[in-house]
């Protein structure tokens, strides 16, 4: 695009100032929603990831946590979710340039938490891998597996238990 507008701006220096000049606060303002999209998905992953940390805390699964310590769940959480909130809650003062449509706004959040929960699955994994490994217990069904075993280890003695018909 940008070498189609530099050869328009060779070849046609009055139409290209003149579409330039019009079309310059549109250019503008889809740069501003890109940016405000991007804001608004972060935020909602960071949200999305305190909240699942927060609650895996409470309920003791322990195979989603970041941290051994209860403790260090809650003040991560917290320290992640006040601000997230603050500047959600407060987006428009924030932003006076363009809000997000609301279709715009539903994809985001359904990507963003999606995200966070790919996200969570993948550094508790990483994370508690070694403080899981020697667990010989057996496997509870659903979320009950994941208060002591990670969601990789669980699903892989699940589906190792499975039967296969072949």
């Amino acid at each position: 695009m940008t070498g189609f507008l530099l050869l328009a701006h060779i070849a046609m220096p009055g139409i290209f100032r003149l579409l330039l000049t019009i079309l310059k606060p549109a250019i503008d303002l889809g740069y501003i929603m890109h940016i405000l999209a991007v804001e608004y998905y972060c935020f909602i992953v960071l949200l999305s990831i305190s909240t699942i940390q927060a609650a895996s805390s409470y309920s003791g699964i322990s195979g989603i946590t970041f941290f051994q310590r209860r403790a260090w769940n809650y003040m991560i959480s917290s320290v992640i979710a006040i601000p997230c909130l603050a500047i959600l809650l407060t987006w428009n003062w924030h932003k006076p340039t363009g809000v997000i449509e609301g279709a715009e706004q539903f994809y985001l959040f359904m990507a963003g938490i999606v995200s966070a929960i790919g996200l969570t699955i993948i550094i508790s994994s990483l994370v508690n891998h070694r403080r899981f490994k020697n667990n010989q217990g057996d496997l509870e069904s659903g979320f009950e597996a994941l208060k002591n075993r990670t969601f990789f280890q669980a699903a892989s003695l699940r589906l190792r238990s499975l039967k296969w018909r072949g």
